[in-house]
């Protein structure tokens, strides 16, 4: 039914196939919609080219997700089976290609909020190589989702516990530069925090908002080292990080006050590497990206 919906909706834009929009149970419509997106397997909306926002959210049976890479906006959380997202690339449509020997480059997607919070299943989908039947100047294939969003700027991959987190950091961030909210409730680690800290997003100061609420792996020097290379950084959420000293809890905030405060009395320094100050209060609400978890 996905693939109907695809082939005769080519010009959507806006597509919610979330379980939460079947609220009127009594209506035969609204069971039979309701009674799809619960069945929903595996969904290739690759032919959307003008599809610019999805919602997928709550299709707990939901195993595989094909992307067009027109996508501007995804909210794929509660989808605790989906365990493969991609984009399909048809020639040079909106994405760059790497070729296989450029194992530092990625492909290039138009996303710029994806909220994939609670995708406990979801792993790195291998690229594909070339379609020998096409030339070099039209490729085609799949590209993982998360390696492609050089130019995201909301993030949520809480409980992201089946993407290895040498993978989030090695080859996740190391493509952000537009990012400034980030959540990794549950899965932040050391290493994480160490490769955030050297992003572009971070240094050039448009990363302003992190959640680590109940990251076990997280500990004090890697928070210093977050909080000092990520110089635009406004509320950083330690809520529930264990191994996180009270000293670290309590200064964070208060550092980041102010630093908040300096800018205001020296906007002209906004971009000059803040110095450290001191020790205070912690962020203990919770923030979600695209709609409620």
């Amino acid at each position: 039914e996905t693939k109907q919906l695809a082939n005769r909706n080519q010009f959507l834009s806006v597509l919610d196939l979330s379980t939460s929009t079947c609220t009127d149970a009594s209506s035969l419509i609204h069971k039979r919609a309701w009674t799809m997106k619960r069945a929903l397997l595996d969904a290739d909306l690759s032919c959307l080219h003008n599809l610019e926002r999805l919602s997928v959210r709550g299709c707990g049976n939901l195993q595989w997700l094909r992307l067009p890479t027109s996508l501007v906006a995804l909210d794929a959380s509660g989808c605790t089976r989906l365990s493969k997202i991609s984009f399909a690339v048809v020639g040079n449509h909106h994405l760059t290609i790497p070729t296989r020997t450029e194992e530092t480059s990625f492909a290039r997607a138009r996303m710029q909020t994806a909220n994939l919070s609670g995708c406990r299943s979801l792993k790195p989908y291998d690229i594909m190589a070339r379609d020998k039947s096409t030339s070099a100047s039209s490729p085609t294939g799949s590209w993982d989702v998360l390696r492609s969003m050089c130019d995201v700027e909301e993030l949520d991959l809480t409980s992201l516990n089946s993407y290895p987190a040498k993978a989030i950091a090695s080859t996740v961030f190391r493509a952000l530069s537009s990012l400034t909210s980030l959540s990794l409730r549950y899965v932040a680690t050391d290493g994480m925090l160490h490769q955030l800290a050297t992003t572009t997003a971070a240094i050039e100061g448009h990363l302003r908002w992190i959640d680590l609420s109940f990251s076990l792996q997280v500990t004090d020097p890697s928070v210093e080292v977050l909080v000092q290379g990520a110089i635009a950084l406004e509320r950083l959420n330690l809520r529930g990080c264990a191994a996180i000293s009270a000293e670290c809890y309590n200064s964070v905030p208060i550092e980041l006050q102010a630093r908040q405060i300096d800018k205001q009395r020296n906007p002209k320094q906004q971009q000059q590497q803040p110095q450290s100050s001191g020790n205070s209060l912690a962020l203990a609400s919770n923030h979600s990206l695209i709609g409620h978890a």
